[in-house]
C-alpha cells in the first residue's frame, strides 16, 4: 500500500502544486520543464540538518543530481502529516515514506518515457535526471517528460521498486546544509529576521515567579516614551505552558520596545510559587530518600535484606538544578491578525521558529477561539531549539498582542526573558546505592567466595552513575537502589520523562527479583512538581 496520505495530489496552496504545468505526483515533489526538482521540507529546521537530509532521500530514489534540487520549507499543512521536530524522530519517522515518494515519482517518469518510445518500461532506467532506453541508447530528461508524466495515474505500490542501498550515490556522502551559504553571509533566514510592511515590534514582561500576574503598571508613562505605540496588560490564562499574564509594549522598533521595557514598573502578585525554593526541594528529597516504595512493580525477594547482607556497598548522591535550553536565538514570533466581518472569526497569520507547529496552532485556537482553518502558520528556521521550542508560549503571546494592535507585530524576548522564563530541563536530587552479595578479589583484603563473577568497587560506582541517569544495563552487582526526586518548572514533558526513567530503572535489570517505586503527590502552586521516586532492584 502507498503511505497513507503522502501520495495525495498537491492542494492548491501547497508548494508542490505549482501553476506552471509542472509534474507534481504528490505534495512533496514538483518537477518543472527544465528538470529542476523542488522537494518540500516539512519538518522544522532547528539546526539538526533535516531540511537537507530528508530531501536527499527523495533525490536518491528519484535519481536526480543534487545540483538540480531546490528545497522549499513547507508551512504547517495537514497534507504533510506530522511536522514536529523533537526527540531525534524526524528521520526515523519519515525515512521509509520519503524513499517511497521518490521511487514512485521515478517509476512514473520511467513509464512516461516508455510510453513515449513505445517500449516496455522494463527496458528503461533512470539516472542523473533522465530516463535511458538501453537497447536504443535513447535518452529523455525529466523536464521533457513532464507533460506525459502529468497524465499518468499513480502506479500500484507493488510496481514501485526501491533502490538497493548498495547502489546509493547520494546518501552516505558529505552534503553541506542547503542554508549554509545564507547563514555564513548573514542573510535573513530565522524567525528573528522576519520583516513585513508596516510591522510593529513588541516585548512582553511576565512575573519573575511562575504563576504570578500583574496587578498594575505605569502604562501611561511608558506610552509617552519615544517610539512607543501602545502598552497594555494581558490577562492571560492559568495555563503555565500557554498565555501567562503579563505586560506588552509595542513600538516602532525592537530597540524602542526594549528601551521602554527598562522604564516599566509593575506591581506583581507573585502567587503560591513565591514560597517554593531549591533548598526546600532538596530537603524534601533528603527526607524521602530512605522511605519505602508506595507502588510495587515486582515482588520476588527482600531488597533491604539483600542490601544489609551485602559484602560491600557503595553509595553516592547527585543533584542538578533547572537547566535552561539557552538557544542562540531568543524566542520570537511574528503575528498578523485580520478581524473578520460581523459574526465571523478573524484570520491569523503566524511566522514562528517552532519545533511543534501543530501544537502552536492548537494552543492559539483554543486560547482565542479561532478555528484552526483560520490560522496560517509559516515554519521559520530556528536558531537552536534543544526542546525549548516544543512549547508554544511565545507564539500565543504574539497572537494576543497582534489582536490588540491590529497590525503585523514581531514579538522578541530579551535574552534575560529567555533564560528566566525558559521551560527548563527538570532539576533533580538522586541518591544511589549499589552492593555486591559476594566478596570480590578486586577489593583489597577480601577473597572471592565462589568462582562466579562479582562486582568490583569501580563497577558498583559505575552502576550508581547509571542509576542517576535512570538508565538500565545488565551488570554484575547484586543489589542496587536509587531514590530520585525531580521538579519541573512548567514544561509539559520533562517530569513525565523522569517518571518513565524511574520506572524503567526499576523494571529492566535482567534477573532482578524485586523492584518498587514511590512518588509524592503534586504540590499546589505555580511549580508543577516536585515528584519523587525511590526505586530498588535486587539480583538474587
Amino acid at each position: 500500500m502507498h503511505p497513507s496520505g503522502l501520495l495525495a495530489a498537491p492542494t492548491a496552496g501547497s508548494p508542490a502544486a505549482g501553476a506552471d504545468a509542472s509534474f507534481a505526483p504528490n505534495v512533496f515533489i514538483r518537477i518543472d520543464r527544465k528538470g529542476i526538482v523542488t522537494p518540500v521540507s516539512k519538518q522544522p529546521e532547528i539546526g539538526q540538518g533535516i531540511k537537507t537530509s530528508l530531501p536527499m532521500v527523495i533525490a536518491e530514489e528519484l535519481e536526480i543530481d543534487w545540483r538540480d534540487v531546490r528545497i522549499v520549507q513547507g508551512d504547517l499543512d495537514p497534507a504533510y502529516g506530522s511536522q514536529g521536530a523533537g526527540g531525534s524522530t524526524s528521520t526515523p519517522t519519515n525515512y521509509n515514506d520519503f524513499h517511497r515518494l521518490g521511487a514512485t515519482a521515478r517509476t512514473m517518469l520511467v513509464q512516461a518515457a516508455a510510453q513515449t518510445w513505445g517500449v516496455p518500461a522494463s527496458e528503461c532506467s533512470a539516472a542523473h535526471g533522465a530516463v535511458l532506453h538501453g537497447p536504443s541508447k535513447r535518452k529523455l530528461g525529466y523536464g521533457a517528460l513532464v507533460p506525459a508524466a502529468r497524465e499518468l495515474a499513480l502506479p500500484d505500490a507493488a510496481a514501485v521498486q526501491l533502490k538497493d542501498p548498495s547502489t546509493y550515490t547520494l546518501l552516505g556522502t558529505r552534503i553541506g546544509g542547503v542554508d549554509n551559504a545564507a547563514i555564513v553571509s548573514g542573510k535573513p533566514l530565522f524567525g528573528i529576521d522576519v520583516q513585513l510592511p508596516g510591522m510593529l515590534y513588541a516585548v512582553y514582561a511576565k512575573c519573575p515567579v511562575f504563576g504570578g500576574k500583574p496587578v498594575s503598571a505605569n502604562l501611561d508613562a511608558v506610552k509617552a516614551l519615544p517610539g512607543v505605540k501602545d502598552a497594555f496588560i494581558v490577562e492571560g490564562t492559568a495555563n503555565l505552558n500557554g498565555l501567562r499574564p503579563g505586560v506588552a509594549i509595542v513600538a516602532t522598533s525592537t530597540w524602542a520596545a526594549f528601551k521602554a521595557r527598562r522604564a516599566l514598573a509593575v506591581q506583581w502578585d507573585e502567587g503560591a510559587g513565591s514560597t517554593h525554593s531549591w533548598a526546600g526541594f532538596t530537603a524534601q528529597a533528603q527526607a524521602a530518600a530512605g522511605k519505602p516504595g508506595a507502588t510495587v512493580l515486582r515482588q520476588d525477594g527482600d531488597v533491604q535484606a539483600a542490601l544489609q547482607g551485602a559484602a560491600r556497598t557503595v553509595a553516592a548522591s547527585y543533584s542538578y538544578p533547572f537547566i535552561s535550553h539557552a538557544s542562540m536565538e531568543p524566542q520570537n514570533c511574528t503575528a498578523w491578525f485580520k478581524p473578520g466581518s460581523a459574526g465571523e472569526a478573524g484570520q491569523l497569520e503566524l511566522w514562528a521558529p517552532t519545533q511543534n507547529p501543530g501544537a502552536g496552532q492548537a494552543l492559539v485556537s483554543t486560547t482565542f477561539g479561532i478555528p484552526k482553518d483560520n490560522i496560517v502558520l509559516h515554519i521559520i528556521r530556528s536558531g537552536g531549539g534543544f526542546g525549548r521550542r516544543l512549547s508554544s508560549d511565545f507564539i500565543v503571546e504574539a497572537a494576543a498582542i497582534a489582536q490588540k494592535v491590529g497590525a503585523p507585530v514581531k514579538l522578541t524576548w530579551t535574552r534575560e526573558d529567555d533564560l528566566q522564563h525558559d521551560h527548563f530541563r527538570a532539576g533533580a536530587s538522586t541518591t544511589c546505592a549499589a552492593a555486591s552479595m559476594r566478596k570480590a578479589s578486586w577489593w583489597p583484603g577480601t577473597t572471592t567466595s565462589s568462582p562466579s563473577p562479582t562486582a568490583s568497587s569501580a563497577r558498583a560506582r559505575a552502576s550508581c552513575n547509571r542509576a542517576a541517569a535512570a538508565r538500565c544495563r545488565a551488570t554484575s552487582f547484586r543489589a542496587a537502589g536509587w531514590p530520585t526526586a525531580c521538579w519541573n518548572r512548567p514544561r509539559s514533558n520533562a517530569a513525565s520523562r523522569w517518571d518513565r526513567g524511574a520506572h524503567r530503572a526499576a523494571m529492566c535489570f535482567p534477573g532482578c527479583s524485586t523492584a518498587s517505586s514511590t512518588s509524592w503527590p503534586m504540590q499546589a502552586g505555580a511549580i508543577r512538581s516536585p515528584s519523587a521516586w525511590s526505586c530498588w532492584a535486587t539480583r538474587m
